[in-house]
């Protein structure tokens, strides 16, 4: 593993994300492919979800479309499919199963319904096996109410008359015993789980399937719920494709709702799990905030963007040409000081070392520039290093007290702290991080590795409660005045031929989320607001170690539920 390999993440470059956060278009329906309308739901189904529909039961069975047809990732087996939603059921498309009758599958809705409400179905009493229409695979009974028709219904799976098999097919097992429950609709009726159902006997004696494709439909102010479920998936599959003890992820909404999730523990010698207050390092997070101060400090006028840095540090190569704005920006051209192969060999060879600012600003200074100042856009820690010394220059004082002061204090962020330097340690309760990188490249924990070599470009420690505080208040520029904001708001493109992702003054634009993620040895953080929803998302990850595509633990969250939320809630982006 070469050098540059192994402190690239602690550059942060949140454009790697940039192919997830576009949400995947909706399938449309192919000129040549029939199509139904249902004007009840101002949706269609078409092709070979139409085909399977009309073969297998239409409108008793399935009932209505519910959804246009669209990608999701499957709870169960956490791979994405093309669904689509109906009153009483989903089809999942799997062209692995091409040209065979498992091409469409039916979702397990009766198991997803269940466990949206907290019941595990396992765990629930079961039948005695004496019982007419027993099933021993689940441990329960088709009660004889709901047995002619479970029995007479079923997929055309190609069997003479309707078969067991294909009745399995159509409804699942059952999965709970009989009882008197109160429907959606308000009727206490008997009622019976099937895997894939829910029946209902109703007074006239009639049996009827659930909604349970509506149900999953149903916000009521707060996501749908398959839109929780698959938030829950998302982080289920990446404690399976990621080596992390445990994740938190939060998204909050004044319009579209709230949701919590985790997994996995915060610190495995405990087993405590992450909560909204565990204290996390929150990497590049913290450029945010030094951004925000420097653009108080040019509200008051004690400093211009325009001020070239060579009143402030000397032996700066074009120092006389590189701006504020530029470090801010990330079009200095000064060398990233992570990359610096002499820093890497000093930090690995003693990660409790207290590195004084000055000391960092000569590592990436020494470096030869990557570009003439405002020629190129390349992200370098250095920047920020040098704007937080600026900072102190300017006002006099310690820049840790005007983090108090300007931010924490303002927007009440109790639990944000910027540790003095000989500080290794995180306030109670914390997380505990493990790293890929150090010399020789291994697994390590890193929890109290000194982070004292990142300063004002990332030695902040915080909670996803504060963070979902602070993603708002920077995107709305609360502690800046409008014209500090809306330059703060000025994009420089980052990626070619992707205007759509922007580096502002301290501030990302990635296809209309703005905000900034963050990476410092042993925990990733991403952290992001999207105006039009007045959205907050926070996730966060006790490990840097990144997957073979290098796609780092909290960013791999947060791009499955941008996805989602993009694909929930579309909005046209635009990136001056």
């Amino acid at each position: 593993m070469t050098q540059k390999r192994l402190a690239v993440r602690v550059m942060a470059l949140f454009v790697l994300l940039l192919t997830a956060f576009t949400a995947p278009a909706a399938a449309s329906a192919q000129e040549d492919e029939q199509c139904r309308a249902f004007a009840e739901t101002d949706h269609q189904i078409c092709g070979n979800f139409l085909e399977y529909w009309e073969a297998n039961g239409g409108l008793e069975v399935f009932g209505l479309p519910v959804t246009d047809t669209f990608q999701e990732l499957n709870w169960d087996t956490l791979t994405q499919y093309q669904v689509q939603y109906y009153e009483r059921e989903r089809f999942e498309y799997h062209p692995e199963n091409e040209g065979t009758p498992y091409e469409i599958l039916l979702g397990r809705l009766g198991v997803n319904v269940l466990e949206a409400r907290g019941i595990d179905w396992t765990q629930l009493p079961k039948a005695d096996p004496s019982e007419p229409y027993y099933m021993d695979v689940t441990g329960h009974a088709i009660a004889p109410e709901f047995w002619e028709y479970w029995s007479s219904h079923g997929l055309e799976l190609g069997d003479e008359g309707i078969s067991f098999r294909e009745s399995l097919a159509l409804f699942g097992y059952p999965i709970t015993s009989p009882a008197m429950e109160r429907n959606p609709d308000g009727d206490t009726v008997l009622t019976q789980w099937f895997e894939r159902a829910r029946f209902e006997l109703h007074e006239d004696g009639t049996v009827l399937l659930g909604r349970l494709g509506a149900e999953m439909n149903t916000n009521d102010g707060q996501f749908a719920v398959r839109v929780q479920l698959e938030f829950d998936a998302t982080l289920r599959k990446a404690m399976e494709d990621h080596q992390a003890d445990g994740f938190l992820a939060g998204v909050w909404s004044p319009h579209v709702g709230d949701w919590l999730g985790t997994i996995g523990v915060a610190d495995p010698i405990t087993g405590m799990p992450y909560y909204l207050d565990t204290h996390h390092r929150i990497g590049s997070v913290n450029k945010t905030m030094t951004a925000t101060l420097i653009l108080q400090l040019v509200d008051e006028g004690q400093l211009s963007l325009d001020d070239t840095i060579d009143q402030w540090f000397d032996g700066v190569t074009y120092g006389d040409q590189i701006t504020v704005r530029m470090l801010l920006n990330m079009t200095s051209g000064i060398g990233n000081f992570t990359l610096n192969p002499r820093w890497q060999e000093d930090f690995f060879a003693n990660p409790e070392r207290v590195f004084d600012p000055q000391e960092i600003v000569a590592y990436g200074i020494e470096m030869e520039p990557s570009f003439e100042p405002g020629a190129g856009w390349e992200y370098s820690n250095t920047n920020y290093v040098m704007l937080g010394l600026i900072v102190e220059a300017v006002t006099g004082q310690d820049i840790r007290d005007l983090y108090q002061e300007r931010i924490f204090e303002p927007l009440g962020l109790d639990e944000t702290t910027f540790p003095e330097p000989d500080d290794a340690s995180l306030p109670e309760p914390y997380a505990r991080g493990v790293t890929w990188q150090g010399l020789p490249p291994e697994i390590r924990d890193a929890t109290n590795w000194n982070p004292s070599w990142a300063y004002a470009a990332g030695q902040m420690i915080s909670t996803a409660d504060d963070l979902r505080v602070w993603a708002r208040a920077l995107a709305t520029g609360e502690l800046v005045s409008e014209e500090m904001h809306a330059e703060q708001l000025t994009w420089v493109q980052v990626v070619p031929d992707v205007p759509e992702v922007g580096y502002g003054l301290g501030i990302v634009n990635d296809f209309g989320w703005l905000g900034h993620d963050g990476t410092v040895f042993g925990y990733d953080t991403v952290m992001l607001y999207r105006p039009d929803l007045d959205l907050s998302l926070v996730t966060l990850a006790n490990s840097d170690i990144p997957t073979e595509e290098l796609m780092w633990p909290a960013h791999s969250v947060a791009a499955g539920i941008m996805s989602i939320i993009n694909r929930e809630y579309p909005s046209e982006v635009v990136v001056q």
